[in-house]
């Protein structure tokens, strides 16, 4: 033996296979930005599901309410659908719940929540939108917006660039 005990060998081993990504990264003040922005960005994507995004007849239908219609008529009763329905009707309380973070300085989970309110916004309007019909404004403000906070989002919970200017303390 070389001399060194067992103990060292296992130690040495155990800090090798710890993943890289366990260690937390120091947040940057463009990533503060991000995520205060995406927060906003879901929230004008959840206020978008209020706009006109159908017309039936002489009735413009709001975007939770297109959602409530197919799921009386049994299209959202199963898999995907259901989820994607499920989370919809949560928008806005994750939105809102992202803005709350953000303004707390809990950026990676005000980022988080953004992230899933915008994915959402978009994938519900994005079907809206190549169904057939008449469409309204809804849709279209509601999958730009959304589209948005989640780029944003997720710009704020990735490695940062170098040479950014690091913020300490932000996050909880």
């Amino acid at each position: 033996m070389n001399g060194q005990g067992a103990g060292s060998g296992a130690a040495s081993l155990s800090a090798a296979a710890s993943p890289p990504l366990a260690r937390a990264r120091t947040l940057t003040s463009g990533d503060v930005r991000s995520a205060r922005l995406a927060g906003a960005l879901a929230l004008v994507a959840a206020l978008g599901g209020l706009l006109p995004w159908h017309r039936s007849g002489s009735v413009d239908r709001s975007g939770y309410e297109v959602v409530a219609s197919a799921g009386r008529l049994g299209l959202t009763s199963e898999g995907f659908a259901a989820v994607g329905v499920a989370l919809w009707f949560l928008v806005p309380a994750i939105a809102v719940a992202g803005v709350t973070l953000a303004v707390l300085g809990a950026v990676r989970s005000a980022a988080s929540a953004s992230a899933v309110a915008g994915a959402v916004s978009v994938g519900v309007s994005a079907v809206v939108l190549v169904a057939p019909g008449s469409l309204a404004l809804g849709p279209l403000v509601t999958v730009v917006a959304g589209a948005a906070a989640a780029t944003l989002a997720i710009r704020a919970l990735l490695p940062s660039r170098s040479g950014a200017t690091r913020v300490e303390g932000v996050d909880r």
